[in-house]
């Protein structure tokens, strides 16, 4: 067990060094800059409200009383909470009649299993709403432990801190424990991402430091939306997820904030070619892909030409994007002149 008293490290989340190895420069204007701008999507609003729904299943389980699926159903639907601060993380609950009419465009949209958000909402209230009893209807050896369980592990340099979705533990073992993390996304995990899951490195060492190193802590990932459980985890995977993690926190603390453009950029708030941008996130990244869904290009806007680099490259992306809206506007005075030549 780790002496706490010994550690002084700033508060981490998973999410935190994966934001890294997608893109350091992201990190390094989100955590380092302070720019917290805050990611708003259909999928991520989806993702809420099921994640909320079974929180209120196992919570409801772990009472003792049965789950009254007619409201909870209703309230997939129709629940309405808004955040009361950008610090607020229990706001931004939204049901699907509500998120239909936030996101017209996106809810129709076919995603790359070829569904769209309201097949998929519609197939979540015949069959996924009631996949959690039937996990525990199929495997009577295992027992609800708790819901949303926050944690705490000191590792390395930082202290990490989060929750866990749903912690099981065998009937017959209390030192045996199964993890259940949900993931909303239209497709299961392949295999090759399931092997090394540093998501779920961390729990079980949140688990071990609460509960000893002695206990058995088996991961599974359930993916409502895909309708499947996957187990994650291969042979060594722990060790490689502790390799893995100490090369990104020492990167982070080396601040290596080298940019790294990808298709991923379209939907980064910090990128211009996001549709959805935040009016607040314009022009705070010159080196995002051009890439969109219909133009799959492999250029950037700007270079990369490393850290000290970087405040001129700000000012030429300024001037690049000032020029793009002259541009575009001569072209709506042009289109514009010749619409009414046409109505004279």
């Amino acid at each position: 067990m780790t002496d706490k008293k010994t550690y002084q490290q700033p508060k981490f989340s998973y999410s935190r060094t994966e934001v890294y190895e997608n893109c350091p420069y992201r990190y390094y204007l989100q955590y380092i800059k302070g720019h917290y701008i805050p990611a708003t999507s259909l999928a991520i609003s989806y993702g809420q409200i099921v994640h909320k729904i079974n929180q209120i299943q196992t919570e409801t389980l772990l009472s003792g009383k049965p789950i009254d699926y007619p409201i909870l159903k209703d309230y997939f639907q129709n629940v309405n909470i808004p955040k009361k601060s950008p610090k607020d993380k229990d706001g931004d609950i939204f049901g699907t009649n509500i998120l239909r009419r936030m996101f017209p465009d996106d809810w129709e949209t076919l995603d790359k299993t070829g569904r769209t958000f309201e097949e998929k909402a519609q197939a979540f209230l015949e069959r996924g709403i009631y996949r959690q009893e039937e996990y525990l209807a199929e495997h009577p050896e295992l027992k609800l432990f708790a819901a949303e369980m926050p944690f705490e592990y000191y590792f390395d340099k930082v202290l990490f801190t989060g929750s866990i979705d749903r912690v099981l533990q065998y009937r017959d073992d209390p030192k045996h424990f199964v993890i259940h993390d949900l993931k909303t996304s239209a497709e299961a995990y392949d295999d090759k991402k399931l092997t090394s899951p540093r998501q779920m490195w961390i729990y079980v060492g949140a688990l071990k430091e609460r509960f000893g190193d002695d206990i058995q802590v088996d991961c599974e990932y359930e993916f409502p939306v895909a309708e499947e459980m996957r187990k994650a985890g291969t042979k060594g995977w722990e060790k490689r997820c502790e390799t893995k993690m100490r090369k990104i926190l020492d990167d982070i603390f080396n601040e290596n904030w080298i940019a790294h453009p990808s298709p991923l950029c379209f939907y980064c708030a910090f990128c211009n070619n996001n549709p959805n941008q935040p009016t607040e996130a314009k022009n705070l990244c010159p080196y995002y892909s051009l890439w969109t869904p219909q133009d799959r290009s492999f250029a950037v806007r700007l270079p990369w030409q490393g850290i000290e680099m970087d405040e001129i490259q700000h000012k030429k992306l300024e001037q690049l994007e000032a020029l793009d809206d002259e541009f575009a506007d001569e072209i709506e005075e042009e289109a514009a002149e010749l619409n009414d030549d046409w109505d004279l």
